[in-house]
């Protein structure tokens, strides 16, 4: 490799000068310009990095997606179209189920007093809907002391 450029602080060498001078600002941020966040501490090297970090923690510039059935809202279709689904009930089905074809409705009563033996039929996977929603509505992962 003919080279350009050597780096002064570790012999990284390049074949333009352009190629040095950036290697210098992304590794050892020689040179470099700052972008600031004007409502806390962080700082980018790159525009866009800032742009997202003042979207996703500050919600400036957010175009905001609403929900036509209430009033939630996010940042990211996707996330508002998984709301749609777990919520509504709209596009796939919103209701989940054990990944075994068997179904069996459970009584409560046969769960804690261990009368019943469904871990053995269906495996450790049952999952309770009411149980699912209500911890996506309080802002969990939808996991369960039942599903775990």
């Amino acid at each position: 490799m003919t080279s350009c450029g050597t780096c002064d602080l570790c012999s990284h060498k390049t074949k333009q000068a352009s190629d040095l001078k950036q290697h210098k600002q992304a590794i050892h941020d020689i040179d470099v310009v700052w972008r600031h966040c004007d409502s806390c501490s962080f700082k980018s090297k790159e525009a866009g990095n800032l742009k997202v970090h003042k979207q996703h923690f500050h919600n400036i510039g957010v175009v905001w997606h609403h929900c036509d059935s209430c009033e939630h809202k996010s940042k990211q279709t996707g996330d508002l179209k998984k709301h749609k689904q777990r919520m509504h009930g709209v596009g796939a089905s919103s209701k989940r189920t054990t990944s075994k074809t068997k179904q069996k409705t459970i009584n409560a009563d046969d769960l804690l007093l261990g009368g019943s033996s469904e871990e053995e039929e269906f495996g450790e996977d049952l999952l309770f809907d009411d149980d699912y929603d209500s911890n996506l509505e309080e802002g969990g992962d939808g996991e369960t002391a039942h599903s775990k």
